[in-house]
């Protein structure tokens, strides 16, 4: 499988105002980091149409206004007739601190 690159920054829109990211944003920034992982494996994931059967994460440190976040996106399994799993971890390109580190299972139709 290919490795997909997937970075954001962080606009005022997505934070509080403290400056601080709205938690539902880093589930939109994960979604949108699997979402180009499969655009870049089409031989793997034929569609990319999906469901997100469960989500968890853990909050590691807190992104801020016009921070520089880079994803990291491992399937980590794939098994016939079970949701893939995909992790996720957010960081900041900055400093390499973890922002978030994120779990997935899709199902695809």
């Amino acid at each position: 499988m290919h490795d997909s690159q997937y970075s954001v920054t962080v606009g005022p829109t997505d934070t509080d105002s403290y400056n601080i990211v709205h938690h539902p944003m880093y589930l939109v920034w994960c979604e949108a980091a699997i979402y180009q992982y499969l655009l870049a494996n089409p031989e793997t994931f034929p569609v990319t149409e999906y469901e997100i059967r469960h989500f968890s994460c853990k909050f590691q440190s807190p992104a801020r206004l016009h921070d520089r976040l880079n994803a990291v996106v491992v399937c980590a399994a794939q098994r016939q007739d079970e949701p893939t799993q995909f992790r996720v971890q957010l960081s900041n390109a900055e400093t390499g601190a973890v922002v978030v580190n994120a779990k997935f299972e899709l199902v695809f139709p």
